[in-house]
Parts: structure tokens; sequence; C-alpha cells
């Protein structure tokens, strides 16, 4: 085998090498993206589970809040309401005209 075939192969070699080397690291690195990947996953599913909870059980709160005021207070209640019901009429009323 002359200089120049040894000196080649050898090249060969180191670039296969080298080849197999960047392969393995890769294959390394894509596994380690995948576990973070799927490790956030699961952080941001709790934390949607955990903030629906909230949400659901706060709503529940104050449906309980308002039905209780309308129940110790129906006076001022429907006070309230007639109120923002001619404000609100008012308003259209006006934006009608303008139009």
């Amino acid at each position: 085998m002359t200089n120049i075939q040894l000196a080649a192969r050898e090249s060969v070699e180191g670039v296969r090498h080298a080849a197999e080397k960047a392969s393995r690291n890769l294959a390394k690195s894509a596994r380690r993206a995948r576990r973070a990947a799927d490790d956030l996953a699961e952080t941001l599913q709790e934390t949607a589970s955990e903030l629906s909870d909230t949400a659901r059980a706060k709503a529940i709160e104050i449906r309980r809040d308002v039905r209780k005021g309308v129940r110790e207070h129906p006076i001022a209640v429907a006070s309230i309401a007639l109120g923002a019901g001619a404000v609100l009429g008012l308003l259209i009323n006006q934006s009608r005209r303008s139009a």
C-alpha cells in the first residue's frame, strides 16, 4: 500500500470516527431535548389544571356571594339593575341619534 493510499484510508477512518461521534452526540442531545420538552409539557399541564380548578372554585364562590347578596338585599339589587338599565338605555338611544 502506498503512502497516499494509507493517508487516504486514515482520513476516511478519521471522518467515519468523527461522524459516528457526532451522531452519538446528536442522539444524546435529542434525547435530552425530548425529556426537557416532556417535563415542560407536564409542568404546563399541571399548571393549567391548577388554574382551571382555582377559576372554577372562584366562580362558584362569586355565584354564591351574588345569590346571597340578592337574597339579603333584593330592593338594593333591583334598584341597581334598574339604574344600570336606564343608563344603558340612554346611552343606546343617544348613540342611535348621533349615528
